[in-house]
């Protein structure tokens, strides 16, 4: 039992979770950059960002969260039998 939660910590809950960290770390950048936790606004839609902002969080998007997202789902698949 303790060798199955060794692996299950070093193959698939460790790298998920380092994953999230730095998802984290790049979403404060985001905040910091546009200066508000909040990215769109309550009541507000993506459309009514200014153009730089969407600009921001397209970028984002699209080179971080989606790439995370992807390893975090090969990670999940490779390593099923740990759960």
């Amino acid at each position: 039992m303790e060798e199955l939660i060794d692996q299950q910590i070093s193959q698939l809950y460790g790298p998920i979770m380092a994953l999230i960290q730095e998802g984290r770390i790049g979403f404060a950048h985001i905040q910091y950059q546009l200066g508000r936790d909040v990215i769109i606004p309550a009541g507000k839609e993506f459309t009514d960002l200014p153009d730089n902002e969407q600009k921001i969080w397209i970028h984002y998007v699209d080179t971080y969260k989606i790439k995370t997202q992807m390893e975090i789902v090969k990670i999940l698949e490779k390593d099923l039998h740990l759960m």
